[in-house]
């Protein structure tokens, strides 16, 4: 605990020392110099259209959800304790 709260601490007084006392300076990457660096962007407006290819049910079984066996519940385990007591 004293731990995570020194480091907050320390990321506050941090903060208020750089807003204070460190000079405004440009950021390190710019956008204008990474686009001058890799040419003009191709503009895109939406993504291609979505192909809709099924797959076939070669070598599948169909599963049927209502024959799978169900869980117990939570509350077994206790009522059984209960009911013996």
């Amino acid at each position: 605990m004293v731990i995570p709260v020194g480091i907050f601490f320390a990321s506050l007084v941090w903060m208020l020392y750089a807003r204070l006392f460190i000079e405004n300076t440009a950021p390190a990457i710019s956008y204008t110099a990474q686009q001058q660096a890799f040419g003009s962007m191709p503009a895109r407006s939406a993504l291609p259209p979505a192909i809709n290819n099924p797959i076939p049910n070669i070598g599948r079984q169909q599963v049927r959800t209502n024959e799978l066996v169900q869980p117990p519940s939570v509350t077994d385990h206790t009522t059984r304790l209960l009911d013996n007591e």
